[in-house]
């Protein structure tokens, strides 16, 4: 529940202030799934997903990259 909260809050935000989604920023997604898989070994490699409490698995950071177009 609170995440969706806080989920609704950041759209709201980023509405309010503007934010472009990836397609208005001028990405294709055709491009975007090519990719992606790079992108999610590129996020492993650099450390970053170390610092949750979960690391998630590359086919999960996809997932969470093809939520992004959703």
């Amino acid at each position: 529940m609170a995440n969706k909260k806080l989920l609704a809050a950041i759209q709201s935000i980023n509405t309010t202030l503007g934010v472009p989604t990836l397609a208005e920023y001028g990405v294709e997604y055709q491009r975007f799934t090519q990719v992606r898989e790079l992108m999610a070994q590129q996020a492993l490699a650099s450390g970053s997903p170390d610092n949750n409490p979960r690391v998630p698995s590359a086919d999960e950071i996809v997932a969470l990259y093809d939520s992004l177009w959703e």
